[in-house]
C-alpha cells in the first residue's frame, strides 16, 4: 500500500512511519518463549545506501544490512524489510523500513531519503522497551537506485518479551474478523486468531486521510508480527492492516482489507449475554466472542443494528449435547438482530440431551438417537431370527444400561445410555418315530423336557447351540391296537448314538421301535423295588443293565454294585461324545466298559493271579487270553460291518452286550497278567 502524506512535512512522515511489533495478550501469557527460527527471509527493497554522522551516531545501512552506533561503544543491528515512495512538496521521498530484533526487544526504523548529494536524510526508531521514538537527522552520504534487491539472511535471536499494550487505543472497531477496543483487541486471520496491542495512534482529520493504529500481533503458537492499521475517514466500514512483518524472520507479509465498523472513541452501548453453557461462543456481528466459566459475556458494541448468534449445537459432556432453545424474551431467531441504543441483557436458553445408543448385530435394534432430559424412550431388536436352514438367533437380554429380559422395552433419559443386546444361537432339533403307527404315542425326554410323539409324525424343538443335550425314550415297549412295538435304538442324522449329543447343527433323531408279538410285556426299564431307571438311551446297555439289576435286587450289595456298574457307563458314553463328538457309539460301549473293568475285574484278577504266582513260582502266559481277544475283535468287526449287511442288523444288540463283556474282561486281565509277570 501507498503511504498518503500530508503537505505538512511532519505529518508526511508520521503518516508514512511503518513500525509495529505485534506481542501476546498481557492477560494471556506475560512472557512467551519461541524456539530459535531459521534465518531470515529474503525481502525485496530498493537498491540503496546510507550513511553519516549525527552528533555521536553513526549510521551506515544498505540492502545487506547496517547498524547505528553510539561512538564506539554502542551498536545497533538494522535489516531493510519494506519500502515505499511518497511525493512532497519538495520532490520524492523514499522511506525505507528497517527492524532490530534482540532476545528481549525489538526496534522498528523509517529512513527517509532524497537521493540528494547536499541534503541531510532523517531516521525515526521506535523502541518497543522504551516505548520511545528518536529522530536523527544525519549528515553524510545517501544514494537510492531505480531498482530492487533481495536482503540478505541474516540470524535472529531467540525473542522473549512481555506482551503489553504501549497507549490506550483511541479507535474501536468490530466485524466479523475484527474486535478492537482501548486496551487492544482480537483479529481473526482465516483460522488463526491474533491478539492486538496498541502500540501508537495517529489522527488525521481529512476526509482523504486515515487514522492508524501501530500495534503489535502475537498468535497462539508464538509468533509475533508488527502492523500498522488504517482506518480511511471516508469509509467507516473497513480497516485496512498493512505492513505487515513477521519479527521471528523478517517475512514481510501482505496487507488485506476487514470488514468492521469503527469509530474513533469508544463503543458506548453494552451487551450482556448469559447462558447455563460455560465458555460458549457468541458471535457478535460475526466476531466470535467468549462467555467466562460462568457462561457471562459483557461487551461494548457499536450503536446501531447489531446480530447475535450462538451455536444452535454444542458438544457436552459424557455423549451429551446442548440444544439452543430460545433468548429470554426475544423468541427462537438464531442469528437474532437488534437495535442497540441502550444497554441489552440476552439469556440464551439451551435444554440438554443425551445419546442413547442401542447397540445390535442383529434384529433391527431400534431407539439410537439424541433425547431431551426427562424423555421416555422405547427401544428394542425384533426376535427371534430364523435363516430358514435350520437356524435361528433368540434374544437373551440387554447389557449395559439396561439389564432387561424383554426384546422390546422402554427407559427414562436422565444421561447418556450405552444398550448391548445378548443373543444365542439355536438349532432346530426333529424327532420322530417312524416305526410307531399314527395312532401310537412315546414320550422322549430332551433334556429336562418331555416330548410326546404321535406316531411317525416329527415334532421339531430349538436348542442351545453347543449344549450337551441328553435324548432319553421313556417308553421302551409301546402297545396298540395294531401290535406292539419295542423300542431298538436312537439315529441322529441317520447314525446310531447313545442319547447323547453337542448340538453344533440342525439335528433330525429318529427314534425307531420295532413290531413285536403280542406276549407277555418286557420287564419295565427301572429297579421295581425302588432303584433309579437307567438314561443311557442304547438298547443294548439299557438291557444289559436291567436284567442285571432284576438278577440282583434282592441282595443288598448287589444293587449298588450295579448302581455303580451303570453309572460307570454312562460315564464312558459322555467321555466318548465328548472325545470324538458325532463319532459312533461303539466308542462308548468301549470306554464305559473298560471303566467296568477296570474297577471290578482288574482288583480280583490281579489278587488272583498273585496270589497263584506266590504259590506256584510260576509266571502267567498272556496266551491264556488269546481266545477272549479273538472274540473281542470279531465281535467288533461284526458291529462294524452291520450297517453294511442286512444279516447281522438283527443281531446288532447281541453283539454290543458281547462287545462289552469281552472289553471289560480282556483289557483288565492283560494288566493284571502283566502286573503278575513283573512279581514273579
Amino acid at each position: 500500500m501507498a503511504v498518503k502524506l500530508h503537505e505538512r512535512p511532519l505529518c508526511l512522515i508520521s503518516l508514512t512511519v511503518l513500525i509495529v511489533t505485534l506481542m501476546p495478550h498481557a492477560w494471556a501469557q506475560p512472557v512467551l518463549t519461541v524456539p530459535v527460527p531459521a534465518p531470515s527471509g529474503p525481502d525485496r527493497v530498493l537498491d540503496f545506501y546510507a550513511g553519516g554522522t549525527s552528533d555521536n551516531y553513526v549510521l551506515q545501512v544498505s540492502p545487506q544490512g547496517g547498524s547505528l552506533a553510539i561512538g564506539d561503544y554502542v551498536s545497533m543491528g538494522l535489516m531493510p524489510w519494506g519500502y515505499v515512495t511518497a511525493q512532497w512538496p519538495s520532490g520524492t521521498v523514499y522511506i525505507i523500513f528497517l527492524v532490530n530484533v534482540t532476545e528481549t526487544n525489538f526496534r522498528i526504523g523509517f529512513l527517509y531519503l532524497t537521493n540528494s548529494s547536499d541534503e541531510a536524510f532523517m531516521l525515526r526508531l521506535f523502541d518497543y522497551g522504551s516505548d520511545n521514538i528518536q529522530v536523527f537527522s544525519f549528515q553524510g552520504v545517501q544514494h537510492v537506485y531505480n531498482r530492487t534487491v533481495s536482503t540478505a539472511p541474516v540470524a535472529i535471536p531467540k525473542l522473549q518479551i512481555p506482551a503489553s499494550a504501549k497507549v490506550t487505543n483511541g479507535l474501536s472497531a468490530l466485524g466479523p474478523q475484527l474486535s478492537l477496543g482501548p486496551t487492544g483487541g482480537e483479529w481473526l486471520n482465516g483460522t488463526t486468531m491474533l491478539s492486538i496491542y496498541p502500540l501508537y495512534n495517529q489522527y488525521f482529520t481529512g476526509e482523504n486521510d486515515y487514522d492508524e493504529l501501530w500495534s503489535l500481533l502475537v498468535d497462539n503458537v508464538g509468533n509475533y508480527y508488527f502492523a500498522i492499521l488504517y482506518m480511511p475517514n471516508s469509509d467507516n466500514s473497513h480497516i485496512i492492516i498493512e505492513h505487515q512483518l513477521r519479527l521471528n524472520d523478517y517475512v514481510k507479509l501482505q496487507g488485506v482489507t476487514v470488514d468492521a465498523r469503527w469509530v474513533l472513541g469508544s463503543f458506548v452501548n453494552r451487551l450482556s449475554v448469559t447462558s447455563a453453557v460455560p465458555n460458549l461462543t457468541v458471535k457478535i456481528d460475526g466476531f466470535p466472542f467468549q462467555t467466562n466459566q460462568r457462561g457471562v459475556l459483557s461487551a461494548v458494541v457499536p450503536s446501531g443494528y447489531a446480530t447475535i448468534e450462538v451455536p444452535s449445537e454444542i458438544a457436552g459432556p459424557n455423549n451429551s449435547k446442548f440444544e439452543f432453545s430460545n433468548w429470554s424474551h426475544l423468541g427462537s431467531s438464531n442469528p437474532l438482530k437488534i437495535v442497540m441504543n441502550a444497554t441489552v441483557n440476552l439469556s440464551a436458553n439451551f435444554t440438554t440431551e443425551y445419546w442413547v445408543s442401542v447397540n445390535s448385530p442383529y434384529g433391527s435394534p431400534q431407539g439410537s438417537g439424541w433425547y431431551p432430559y426427562g424423555t421416555k424412550v422405547k427401544y428394542g431388536v425384533t426376535s427371534p431370527i430364523y435363516f430358514n436352514n435350520g437356524t435361528r438367533l433368540l434374544f437373551v437380554q440387554w447389557e449395559g444400561d439396561s439389564k432387561s429380559a424383554s426384546p422390546q422395552n422402554d427407559l427414562t433419559v436422565d444421561s447418556a445410555k450405552q444398550i448391548s443386546a445378548i443373543w444365542k444361537t439355536q438349532y432346530a432339533l426333529t424327532i420322530s418315530a417312524p416305526g410307531l403307527p399314527p395312532n401310537a404315542t412315546a414320550d422322549v425326554l430332551v433334556g429336562n423336557e418331555s416330548v410326546t410323539l404321535q406316531g411317525p409324525t416329527p415334532v421339531t424343538q430349538w436348542v442351545d447351540a453347543l449344549q450337551q443335550l441328553t435324548i432319553t425314550v421313556q417308553n421302551q415297549r409301546v402297545e396298540a391296537p395294531s401290535g406292539n412295538y419295542s423300542f431298538s435304538q436312537l439315529r441322529a442324522d441317520n447314525q446310531t448314538f447313545a442319547g447323547l449329543v453337542i448340538v453344533t447343527q440342525p439335528i433330525t433323531v429318529w427314534v425307531m421301535y420295532a413290531a413285536t408279538q403280542k406276549s407277555e410285556p418286557a420287564p419295565a426299564m427301572g429297579v421295581p423295588s425302588g432303584g433309579s431307571a437307567p438314561q443311557l438311551g442304547d438298547a443294548s446297555l439299557l438291557l444289559l443293565s436291567t436284567y442285571a439289576l432284576l438278577a440282583g435286587k434282592d441282595i443288598p450289595l448287589l444293587t449298588p454294585m450295579i448302581g455303580l456298574t451303570a453309572s460307570l457307563a454312562r460315564l464312558g458314553y459322555l467321555l466318548a461324545t465328548i472325545l470324538v463328538p458325532g463319532g459312533p457309539p461303539i466308542a462308548g460301549y468301549l470306554l464305559g466298559s473298560l471303566f467296568i473293568g477296570m474297577i471290578y475285574v482288574l482288583p480280583v484278577s490281579a489278587l488272583l493271579l498273585l496270589y497263584r504266582v506266590g504259590k506256584t513260582k510260576r509266571k502267567p502266559s498272556l496266551r491264556t487270553l488269546v481266545p477272549l481277544a479273538v472274540v473281542w475283535a470279531i465281535t467288533l468287526a461284526l458291529i462294524l460291518l452291520s450297517p453294511n449287511i442286512g444279516a447281522l442288523q438283527g443281531l446288532v444288540a447281541t453283539l454290543q452286550i458281547l462287545l462289552m463283556i469281552a472289553t471289560m474282561l480282556l483289557f483288565p486281565l492283560a494288566i493284571a497278567f502283566r502286573m503278575a509277570k513283573l512279581v514273579a
